[in-house]
Order: C-alpha cells, then structure tokens, then sequence
C-alpha cells in the first residue's frame, strides 16, 4: 500500500487545457473547448475545494504538492485533508478534467 501511495504522490498532474474555468456570480463552472467540446455537451459546477485545487492545477503538480497548499488554505482539524485532496484529483483524472505529465 506504501508503494502505490509513494507512486501516486511521485505523478504530476495537470488541468486538462480543453476545460476553462469561469466565474459566473458566485458559481465556479468548468467549460469544455476544443476536442473536449466535441465530446462533452454542457458545463461543470465545481466546489470551492474544487476551485482551489483547479487554480493550483494550471502547472504540473504534485497530490503532496496540493495538499500542504489546502491545508494552508483549509481547517483540517481530523486530518483527512490528504484523503480528500486524493479523492478530487481521482475524480478528476477519471473525468478528464486533469492530465499526468508524461
């Protein structure tokens, strides 16, 4: 478990430059452009957490890497920051709204 974990925490990771990110009001939404469009009829609501985190994907990144980052920015008073932060970037990764550097 320690070994996938230490591989995990050695990737980088990316947003997907076929989704913008815009504000509109107080909401934070995920646009597909380019081949991403083709694929994908709408947009996505994201959290706050989401937010941040997509803020902090624009250049290749680490999960260790973003999770000292939210845990700068968040109360994390049970620790589970870490399992939070992994639980985002998998999603993400599932969703191909981010990319790992080759």
């Amino acid at each position: 478990m320690n070994q996938c974990r230490q591989a995990e925490y050695a990737m980088r990771f990316k947003a997907n430059p076929d989704f913008l990110c815009r504000q509109v009001a107080d909401e934070a939404l995920l646009v597909p452009v380019g081949p991403a469009a083709q694929h994908f009829n709408g947009m996505i609501s994201i959290d706050e957490v989401s937010y941040f985190l997509w803020q902090h994907l624009q250049e290749y990144t680490t999960i260790p890497q973003l999770i000292s980052q939210a845990q700068q920015e968040y109360n994390d008073p049970k620790g589970l920051m870490e399992l939070d932060v992994r639980e985002y970037i998998f999603g993400f990764l599932n969703n191909n709204l981010i990319i790992k550097e080759k």
